[in-house]
């Protein structure tokens, strides 16, 4: 196979599934309408560039772990459109297009190598942070809204931010490298922070055993550890009281403009005469009555000031004040929304789960194949109309294909985690995180929805592939697991 960064397709695989993620987090939330070509978009350019390396990996028969289930799963979608057809309304080519994301992105790390899952792992945190600073500006600037005051669901940008804190923290646990750690570290902390403005309860708690599980694998230092256990515990601390950091946001402005008032001084008044206007500027200015012949027409002057305010006086500040906080700044924070009403229903969603598994309950049919594509989503709009899906995946699929379908997927996921518990590397610990966080976050929503749900899901895979063939490409023995991960499953 060709393993040389040299090589065009080598190069081009290794930035693609990382491109996507970046491309996806733009276009969803910081920039609603990307460019188009016609009724082509960046996103369908991306998904060709990633065809060539997947030909490459069907020629070759590279295989990763958690293909076969995932070959039937697609197997089994595509059939269900047959016994099964969908409603008009529902886009069945987009959902195709969105699950066939995990194996393009698999083959894209099978070409590219380890290079891929690192570029893809640093897309994560650059993307994070990235739309982290975006959330803490819309805070600052709204004074602390709930939830951040973000334009667009918060729940978006806190499921885009959350892989960057999983990311973030695995690598920052590696021994070695202290500068490194810390940057990432802080990274994560960053992101962490994001997500708790942004409230997304699912997030949160998903989080904790992804945390959890890297934390376990990495086994870190006792300084890192110490470090990490402090950072998340400031960090919750000063996500609970906006005031702090609103004030440290005021101080720095007014800090800046002392600095630029030393730095530029603003220049001193001119003279003013009895009648409080400048004399400079009483005799610049031409008598009406006998207009000068070289007088600029009256359109292009300048009003005559009538005071001894000058211009550097009205100029426009650069640094306005922000918003003072909201009344309910210190009353809307991410913990304080889990006291919130509703929350023992989650927020009205136990009525959507509830329907859908009636339905899934309602034959051997509907248990064993489902209703087909949107079956959920039908069922969920009926019961609530404010809703347009279940809002939780595993549901969803139990509706949509049966426990035959959820079997496959389930099978997909256990045969990918499995792969990655037999390597101690950073990357595959990242993997791990990521998928637990998925398992739990899909609880509370529909993330197989999501583009980057299955090209996160892809990459975990064939990095384990990765890193289990890698010795033996550089002509050592097989890479064995290490005595406390060799347990028969």
């Amino acid at each position: 196979m060709a393993r040389e960064w040299a090589r065009p397709m080598t190069a081009v695989a290794a930035c693609l599934p990382a491109a996507f993620w970046l491309a996806y987090a733009t276009w969803n939330i910081v920039w609603p309408e990307p460019p188009r070509l016609g009724p082509v978009t960046a996103i369908n350019v991306l998904y060709l560039a990633m065809l060539p390396a997947a030909v490459f990996v069907l020629v070759r028969r590279l295989t990763w772990p958690g293909r076969l289930p995932y070959a039937a799963f697609l197997a089994f979608v595509g059939a269900s459109l047959v016994w099964a057809p969908p409603d008009p309304g529902v886009a069945v080519a987009k959902i195709l297009l969105v699950y066939a994301l995990l194996g393009l992105a698999a083959a894209q790390v099978l070409v590219g190598s380890r290079r891929a899952a690192e570029v893809f792992a640093a897309s994560l945190i650059v993307v994070g942070v990235g739309l982290s600073l975006w959330t803490i500006g819309h805070a600052v600037s709204s004074g602390f809204r709930y939830r951040g005051g973000v334009p667009v669901n918060p729940n978006l940008p806190a499921t885009l931010i959350a892989p960057a804190v999983i990311a973030g923290i695995a690598m920052s646990l590696q021994r070695g490298a202290a500068a490194r750690a810390a940057l990432t570290m802080g990274a994560g902390f960053v992101c962490l922070y994001a997500c708790l403005l942004l409230g997304s309860r699912g997030v949160l708690v998903a989080l904790i055993p992804a945390l959890a599980i890297v934390v376990w694998r990495e086994r870190p230092t006792p300084v890192r550890g110490i470090a990490l256990v402090a950072g998340v515990a400031g960090i919750i601390g000063l996500a609970q009281t906006p005031a702090v950091p609103h004030a440290v946001v005021v101080q720095s402005i007014a800090l800046a403009r002392d600095v630029q008032a030393a730095v530029a001084p603003v220049p001193s008044p001119v003279p003013a005469d009895a009648d409080g206007t400048g004399a400079a500027q009483a005799a610049a200015v031409p008598d009406p009555a006998t207009p000068s012949a070289t007088a600029p027409p009256a359109a292009l002057t300048t009003p005559r000031a009538t005071d001894s305010t000058t211009a550097a006086d009205t100029r426009r500040d650069p640094l306005p004040d922000p918003p003072p906080l909201v009344a309910d700044a210190a009353t809307s924070t991410a913990l304080s929304r889990f006291q919130e009403e509703g929350v023992g229903t989650f927020n009205l969603r136990r009525e959507l789960w509830l329907a859908c598994f009636t339905f899934s309950v309602s034959g051997v049919a509907p248990l064993l194949v489902g209703g087909g594509m949107g079956t959920c989503d039908a069922i969920a709009h009926a019961t609530a109309p404010v809703f347009q899906d279940g809002h939780q995946a595993w549901l969803q699929l139990l509706a949509d294909f049966g426990l035959v379908g959820l079997g496959l997927f389930v099978w997909m996921l256990w045969s990918t985690a499995r792969a990655l518990r037999r390597s101690t590397d950073w990357l595959t610990s990242t993997g791990l995180g990521i998928l637990a966080f998925w398992a739990v976050a899909g609880l509370t929503s529909t993330v197989t929805d999501l583009h980057v749900f299955w090209i996160s899901i892809g990459v975990a895979a064939a990095t384990a592939q990765v890193l289990r063939r890698a010795p033996a490409i550089n002509g050592l023995p097989p890479q064995s697991s290490p005595p406390h991960l060799d347990e028969h499953d």
